[in-house]
């Protein structure tokens, strides 16, 4: 008897950008069409943690939601640290 074995990717979702979605009542198809991008595109930003590829790109989506870039693309887990 054969026994499958499951590979389970590890998930790296940007929890900032959904988060900053779901806040503005955006689906994914209502941002990638805001953007021009497709929704398979938005779809990678936001599960794989992957920022776009230029910085326009960074801008743009950023402006969306109506906030800075730093704040959509942090990692979940950063802590502030002052000096």
């Amino acid at each position: 008897m054969s026994r499958r074995i499951k590979t389970v990717r590890p998930v790296r979702r940007n929890n900032r950008m959904s988060a900053l979605r779901a806040d503005r009542d955006l689906t994914q198809r209502q941002v990638a069409d805001a953007l021009g991008w497709s929704l398979s595109r938005v779809h990678i930003i936001e599960h794989d943690g992957q920022p776009p590829a230029t910085p326009d790109e960074r801008k743009a989506l950023a402006a969306l939601f109506g906030v800075p870039e730093s704040e959509v693309f942090r990692s979940p887990d950063s802590v502030a640290v002052s000096a």
